[in-house]
């Protein structure tokens, strides 16, 4: 199937005015998600080889296209910006132990694809590590061409430490009157994460996000705990975990539907390798649903579903423990 630039862009368009998609426009934005799954799991097996030639053992790899409603996000957000210039409709990500493990990930994934084009090429970086954002997010982003769609591939690397604050964002960002990722909500919701990303930063010897480059640890916590006695935000991370609700045997599967529904409760459906269509077809009613939050991801195991993403368990354990585990 031949997918013109002009007739994403008229997709894009339609998604950009919550327009309803034709039948057949439907079929080729179905299609053109499928493709960026196939050249995610092209992707995943070169970054499996890296990692074996760099002798790192501990890690985590989750692959998902990215969802309906972050696309129309993106597109409304950025008033000039086309469906077939989104980098990231495809997004792998990678999570390791240490700094020193992501940064040989991101050195050696960067250098080969410079080199070698064959198959990917290297495109560019946004380095959030060495320059976090203003929010304090924190993570590699670099993005790779397939040589023979030109579809684009982002792949995240990030610490487990760094995980776990933004796992602790898109939990609180469920809450639809704060949307940290989004630049709105409560002050000090915003400022009570930067302050975590300073000490995340401070703790992993990286470059600390303005205001509080000079802040110490001891200062840090200092006000960290000011905002938490204000907003409790420890508190509703804390008790907003819930367990899953298993209505099938996941053995030997590969595709995975995760949503949390009106009740809180996370749901997982299974799929075998050969069953991309039946998933994606899945997923897409489930999304038309606004009352629930899904996601469609791709893993060796769905043990590791929790790790790769949390947030979807509303699970914020690991960064309460971080916050604490430093607190000397």
């Amino acid at each position: 199937m031949n997918i013109s630039s002009n007739k994403l862009k008229n997709i894009g368009k339609k998604i950009k005015k919550n327009e309803e998609l034709t039948n057949e426009e439907q079929d080729l934005f179905s299609y053109w998600l499928n493709l960026h799954f196939d050249i995610m799991k092209k992707m995943h097996r070169h970054v499996v080889d890296k990692l074996k030639k760099l002798g790192i053992k501990n890690y985590i790899i989750a692959k998902r296209t990215k969802r309906l409603e972050s696309i129309s996000f993106k597109l409304k957000r950025y008033p000039n910006f086309a469906l077939d210039r989104i980098q990231d409709i495809a997004g792998m990500r990678i999570i390791c132990d240490n700094l020193k493990d992501v940064n040989s990930i991101k050195n050696e994934l960067k250098k080969h694809y410079q080199k070698n084009i064959s198959v990917f090429k290297y495109s560019n970086m946004d380095d959030y590590i060495n320059e976090p954002k203003n929010d304090g997010y924190r993570s590699y982003h670099l993005i790779f061409i397939d040589i023979k769609t030109k579809c684009k591939v982002e792949i995240q690397i990030r610490t487990k430490l760094q995980h776990s604050w933004a796992t602790a964002v898109e939990i609180i960002d469920m809450d639809p009157y704060c949307k940290i990722k989004q630049g709105t909500g409560k002050s000090v919701y915003k400022d009570f994460f930067k302050l975590s990303s300073a000490l995340f930063s401070r703790i992993e010897g990286t470059k600390i996000v303005e205001p509080y480059q000079n802040y110490n640890i001891e200062k840090i916590y200092y006000f960290l705990k000011i905002l938490d006695m204000r907003s409790n935000i420890l508190e509703k991370l804390k008790n907003s975990n819930i367990n899953e609700n298993i209505t099938q045997d996941h053995k030997d599967k590969f595709y995975f539907v995760v949503y949390l529904d009106r009740n809180k409760r996370t749901n997982v459906a299974s799929y075998s390798k050969d069953d991309l269509n039946k998933a994606r077809k899945d997923y897409n009613n489930l999304e038309k649903n606004k009352d629930i939050n899904v996601v469609l991801i791709s893993l060796d195991s769905q043990k590791k579903i929790r790790k790769a993403y949390p947030n979807y368990y509303l699970d914020g354990n690991l960064f309460i423990d971080n916050i604490k585990k430093y607190n000397n």
